[in-house]
């Protein structure tokens, strides 16, 4: 019953209409969801990710991501390479694909009419092309020539069995997003919070994929891709004391694709200067009693010399009409590595650039808490190492 269900999972994904692979740790895969971040993220990042999905089923179902990104600071420009493969059935039907992304970013400073305040503004825009492919494996088919009405599966198929493969089929997508936070302002001195106001801030993107609908028939019909489309943003709020960097943040993220729309949405902490926790609640944007999961997970950062490494794991409790005796969840493993060191040299005609943002400096930049902090050039450079692992979490917020 079990083998049945699996593959009954697979040829309805294929043959009702498709669709992307879902992915719960949304921290590691940004560039997943919106290319955009690419022109967010600091010096060289390397992410890889695995997300196996409903572990009762006995047949896989399982995506496995990898992506990098470099930003160049003094150009303003993001590059990004991302590779996905995924598996429905034990390989009955695999999709490969890669694409490669360019973003440019934008900052500045805000001040409105009639106020005293200054806001820091971050945006950019990003264009992502690629190419993917559908495959299809009959060899591990069993067909109804084979079945005997008495013993089973016992004869041989007059059919072929084969990998069938659809071509290579381009694929455009593309997104922009915008940040805004205070710049320069302090939390009053009866505030729950403490410390400068300069971490808080709030996120709006809006990306899509698959812009052109193309097509994945393996038997020359009619099988587009429809086109996927995602709203995201988050609120972050930052508390900043002698002893740690804590950050409190609400996400969102809508997408739809196809006749399908989910919600994703919940709240995030980072805390004890090492970890982060976050709990999601994902289910129909339409109605609301249509609940899929509930969605745990967690990060640890740890430093390896003036380098971050971050490991990340997620687990999804089906609460749907599924349920979780039929499925056991979700379970997504995933790897960060940020090269802080890597980046473009500065030449007389950028280094104007960098000036610029060493007065207003990236929120998910390390360099804005050294300029929030007063204390001597010495104790800023050991709070940095102190407080290394507790920013980081600012290169991974939604």
């Amino acid at each position: 019953m079990k083998y049945l269900l699996s593959i009954s999972f697979v040829f309805m994904s294929y043959f009702l209409f498709s669709q992307d692979p879902n992915i719960s740790n949304l921290h590691t895969f940004r560039t997943y969801i919106n290319p955009g971040y690419v022109g967010f993220s600091d010096n060289l990042n390397v992410n890889i990710g695995h997300h196996r999905q409903w572990l009762y089923v006995p047949r896989v179902l399982e995506t496995t991501i990898m992506s990098t990104n470099f930003y160049c600071d003094s150009k303003g420009i993001g590059l990004g390479l991302i590779a996905l493969n995924n598996r429905e059935g034990e390989g009955y039907m695999t999709t490969n694909s890669v694409s490669g992304i360019i973003a440019k970013n934008i900052f500045g400073l805000l001040k409105p009419k009639r106020s005293n305040r200054i806001f820091r503004y971050e945006m950019t825009g990003a264009l992502q092309f690629g190419i993917s492919q559908k495959s299809l494996d009959w060899t591990e088919l069993t067909f109804s020539d084979q079945l005997d009405a008495r013993y089973g599966n016992i004869k041989n198929t007059s059919a072929t069995p084969q990998v069938e493969s659809s071509p290579l089929i381009p694929d455009i997508g593309g997104g922009i997003m915008a940040r805004f936070s205070p710049f320069g302002a302090r939390y009053a001195k009866n505030s729950l919070f403490k410390g400068l106001k300069d971490g808080n801030y709030s996120t709006l993107g809006v990306s899509f994929q698959h812009l052109n609908q193309p097509e994945e028939s393996f038997l020359g019909g009619t099988a587009k891709l429809p086109t996927r489309w995602n709203l995201h943003g988050n609120i972050n709020l930052q508390n900043t004391t002698d002893k740690a960097v804590n950050m409190y943040s609400l996400n969102f993220l809508y997408q739809t694709q196809g006749e399908l729309t989910t919600l994703l949405v919940g709240p995030s902490i980072t805390t004890f200067g090492f970890i982060s926790l976050s709990a999601w609640w994902r289910g129909s944007f339409r109605e609301f009693r249509n609940s899929d999961a509930i969605v745990l997970s967690t990060y640890t950062f740890i430093q390896i010399k003036d380098n971050d490494l971050a490991i990340g794991a997620s687990y999804d409790f089906t609460i749907g009409p599924l349920n979780y005796s039929r499925t056991y969840g979700t379970f997504e493993l995933s790897l960060k590595m940020s090269f802080n060191n890597v980046g473009c040299p500065a030449t007389k005609k950028n280094s104007g650039r960098e000036d610029k943002r060493r007065k207003c400096p990236r929120p998910n930049s390390t360099n804005m808490v050294m300029m929030k902090q007063n204390k001597t050039d010495g104790d800023q450079k050991r709070f940095m190492k102190k407080q290394k692992k507790k920013i980081y979490y600012y290169q991974n917020m939604l």
